[in-house]
C-alpha cells in the first residue's frame, strides 16, 4: 500500500482465472462435487468425462422424482430407490435443471447464481383446468408441498403434483425428512402440523369440512413455514459456498496458476501505455496475484476472498438487486449480494475479508477502467452502475477498455460477437438509469465517437493485441 493514487482501475472476472489455467468455472466445481464429494453415490465411470458425470447427476433426480400421490406423503412411505439424504438441496436443484435442459436448450443449468435467482425470485407458470395460467414462486411451491407432508395427503388441485417443479419440491423435502438430524427444524414443524391436523379432524367430518380445517391450519402456520424454508435455502447455500471454497483452495495450490496470473495481469496493465499505478476490483475469490509491473495501490475482492485457515466461508454467491424484486420484505432480497455483503460486514465487524477498503479502490485520478474476464451479466449490474456513477461516465474523460481472448472450443468471432452484445446491453442498461434520458439513449454512441470505449483482443503468448 502506498500514498500514490491509482491511474488505472482493473476489473477482473472469472475469465481471468480461467485464462490463467484455474479450473474455477461452475461446471468444473460441479464435476468435482459429483466425482469426489459424492463419489460413492454415482457410477464409477462418472470420472471418465464431465458429461457422464452430469448425466449421472440428472439421472439421480430423474428416477427419484417420482409421481407424488396421496400415499407418498404418508410418514411410513419409503422410496424404492436408495437416496443420499445429506446431499445439498442446491445440488439437487442444479441436477434437476440439468434434467430439464433437454426441454429448454437455452437453460444454463450449471450457472449457480442464475439458478439461485430463478428459484428465489423467478416465477413458474402453470396451466389450470379452467384454461387460465397461474404463477408461483418456488418458495410457494415448497410451502404447498410442505403442507402435503404435514397433512399426509395431497391437498392441491388435481394434476398439480405432476408438474415438474412440484415433483422437485416433493423430492427435496423427502431428502430432508430422511436426514439423521432435524435440519432447520423441518421434521419438528411437520410433526406439529400433523398433530394439529389430527386433533382437528374427526372421522365423522365430510371432505368439505376437512378442507376448510386444513385451509385454516395452512393460513395459521404459513408464516413460520416460509421462514423455515427460507432458512433452509440460505443454510444450504452457505454450505455450498464452503464446498466451493474448499475446491478453489485445492485448485490454486497449483504453482503454474499464480505465475500465469501475475504475468497476465502485467500484460493488462502495460496495454495502452497508461501510467502503471493501478487498483484491482476483482469479482473472483482469489487474491494471489500482485503483478510484476507497476504499482498496485489496492486490491479488493467484491464478493469476499478465500479463507485459507478456516472451514468458515467468507465468499458470497447471490443475485443482483436490479434483477430481483429488491424490496426488503421480499424473500429474494435476503439472497441479493448487497444484503449478504452487508451481513458479512456485520458479522466480521469490518470488511477485511474483501481486501483493501473500497475508498482506496476508486481513486479520483482514474484515467481508464479496464475489464477482463467478466461476463457483464445482470447479476453484477449494480456494481457497474456504482462505478459509472462514481466517475460520471457521460461527462468525464474516463475511458473504458474491454479485453477478450480466444476461448477453447469457441471461435474468436463467437467470443467477439458475445463481447459486443454484452457491452451494448451493459451500457444501454446503465443509460436507462440516467436522469437525462436523452443522454442515456446516446451514451453508447458518445463513448464510441469520443474514443472512450474500446474492445481489444488480448493474448499473453507473444503479447499479441488487436484493437477493434
Amino acid at each position: 500500500m502506498t500514498n500514490t493514487e491509482a491511474n488505472q482501475l482493473i476489473v477482473l472476472g472469472n475469465g481471468f482465472d480461467l485464462h490463467c489455467g484455474l479450473k474455477s468455472s461452475y461446471k468444473d466445481f460441479l464435476y468435482y462435487v459429483i466425482t469426489q464429494k459424492y463419489a460413492e453415490h454415482f457410477p464409477n465411470d462418472s470420472e471418465k468425462s464431465s458429461e457422464k458425470a452430469f448425466d449421472a447427476s440428472a439421472n439421480y433426480v430423474g428416477v427419484r422424482r417420482i409421481r407424488f400421490d396421496d400415499t407418498q406423503f404418508n410418514r411410513n412411505t419409503k422410496m424404492n430407490d436408495t437416496i443420499l439424504p445429506d446431499i445439498n438441496i442446491w445440488y439437487l436443484i442444479l441436477f434437476h435443471e440439468k434434467l430439464m435442459q433437454s426441454l429448454d436448450s437455452s437453460s444454463n443449468w450449471s450457472d449457480i447464481e442464475s439458478v439461485i435467482e430463478k428459484y428465489v425470485s423467478g416465477k413458474f407458470i402453470f396451466d389450470n383446468d379452467n384454461g387460465k395460467q397461474s404463477q408461483k414462486k418456488f418458495i410457494d411451491i415448497l410451502v404447498d408441498t410442505f403442507f402435503n407432508y404435514g397433512f399426509e395427503r395431497n391437498i392441491l388441485l388435481e394434476g398439480m403434483m405432476e408438474q415438474d417443479e412440484y415433483k422437485l419440491a416433493g423430492l427435496l423435502l423427502y431428502h430432508l425428512l430422511n436426514r439423521e438430524d432435524d435440519c432447520y427444524e423441518i421434521k419438528k414443524k411437520i410433526e406439529e402440523i400433523r398433530k394439529k391436523h389430527d386433533n382437528s379432524i374427526s372421522w365423522r367430518f365430510d371432505e368439505t369440512r376437512i378442507k376448510k380445517i386444513e385451509l385454516r391450519i395452512k393460513e395459521e402456520e404459513r408464516p413460520e413455514v416460509v421462514n423455515i424454508l427460507i432458512n433452509l435455502l440460505m443454510g444450504e447455500l452457505h454450505k455450498l459456498e464452503i464446498d466451493f471454497q474448499t475446491y478453489l483452495i485445492q485448485e490454486i495450490k497449483r504453482e503454474e496458476y499464480k505465475s500465469k496470473a501475475e504475468n497476465f495481469l502485467q500484460t493488462i496493465i502495460i496495454e495502452g501505455g497508461y501510467p502503471s499505478s493501478y487498483s484491482v476490483f476483482s469479482f473472483n475469490y482469489t487474491n494471489s496475484c500482485s503483478g510484476n509491473f507497476g504499482t498496485q495501490i489496492a486490491f479488493r475482492n467484491v464478493h469476499g476472498a478465500l479463507n485459507q485457515n478456516s472451514n468458515e466461508s467468507k465468499i458470497i454467491f447471490g443475485i443482483d438487486n436490479i434483477s430481483s424484486d429488491s424490496r426488503a420484505e421480499d424473500i429474494g432480497y435476503r439472497f441479493t449480494k448487497s444484503y449478504r455483503t452487508m451481513r458479512l460486514y456485520t458479522e466480521l465487524e469490518n470488511d477485511i475479508a474483501f481486501g483493501d477498503r473500497i475508498d482506496n479502490i476508486f481513486a479520483q485520478n482514474i484515467k481508464v477502467i479496464k475489464f477482463y474476464g467478466h461476463s457483464l451479466a445482470r447479476a453484477d449490474y449494480s456494481y457497474f452502475q456504482y462505478i459509472f456513477d462514481m466517475y460520471d461516465l457521460y461527462n468525464s474523460d474516463v475511458k473504458l477498455i474491454f479485453y477478450y481472448s480466444k476461448i477453447e472450443g469457441r471461435t474468436v468471432e463467437e467470443v467477439r460477437q458475445e463481447q459486443y452484445r454484452n457491452i451494448t446491453k451493459l451500457i444501454e442498461q446503465y443509460g436507462e438509469t440516467l436522469d437525462n434520458k436523452a443522454h442515456g439513449r446516446n451514451l453508447l454512441t458518445r463513448l464510441i465517437q469520443t474514443g472512450r470505449l474500446k474492445i481489444v483482443r488480448l493474448e499473453d503468448d507473444n503479447n499479441k493485441m488487436q484493437e477493434e
